[in-house]
């Protein structure tokens, strides 16, 4: 079976470089909006703050922050990205009664999981996320409005007009990794009944 035939393409393991390209593609796109804020930032900052048994429980549990920025008055905030597929199986249920449910809860899960190691009296921790569909988690949104104040500070850019364009900047990234996921979905679909998927056509081509 295909993968489009088991779950949705935006959720489908089959498509895990695809969501590590989107999540990087987010990212990347964060780390633009941080620097039109004027904010310096590194991605994938270094555990030097923690000792070698924290640095060694984090990395075997997939915790790094992704984005390490220093807001003004030396303020430290660790960034870390998650997409979430609304519609996945877990998170269905909620997110078809309630906005960015699942962005919520994909906020308050990376919380737990940073709180057994991360060095909070030094660095801010902001889990950062999305949904698949364009929803922010709450978290999200307060981090994107803080780094609209940083540039409205500067009295280059009023903080709405920021914002906006900051959300412009993050949808066009996240939708372009979801172009992918699709497009290789839909490959592996017309494989499986011998076709050939063209991306820019309407339907799948007979090979040869």
């Amino acid at each position: 079976r295909t993968c489009s035939q088991q779950r949705h393409p935006l959720a489908c393991t089959q498509n895990a470089k695809m969501t590590t390209m989107r999540h990087d593609d987010v990212i990347d796109g964060l780390r633009h909006v941080t620097s039109c804020a004027s904010v310096c930032s590194s991605k994938e900052p270094p555990y030097r703050q923690l000792t070698w048994e924290q640095q060694q429980a984090g990395k075997a549990k997939g915790h790094r922050a992704d984005i390490l920025s220093i807001l003004p008055r030396g303020k430290h905030v660790m960034v870390d990205v998650t997409v979430i597929h609304p519609l996945g199986s877990q998170q269905v249920g909620r997110a078809c009664k309630t906005t960015a449910a699942a962005a919520v809860a994909a906020e308050k899960r990376k919380e737990s999981q940073w709180e057994e190691f991360a060095d909070r009296p030094q660095y801010e921790f902001v889990p950062f996320a999305l949904e698949s569909y364009g929803a922010l988690g709450p978290q999200a949104v307060e981090y994107v409005k803080e780094l609209g104040s940083v540039a409205s500070a500067s009295g280059r850019v009023p903080k709405s007009v920021f914002v906006m364009n900051a959300y412009k900047i993050l949808s066009c990234a996240l939708q372009k990794g979801n172009a992918r996921m699709y497009a290789m979905s839909l490959t592996a679909v017309a494989r499986s009944v011998g076709e050939h998927f063209v991306p820019g056509f309407d339907v799948p081509v007979v090979d040869g």
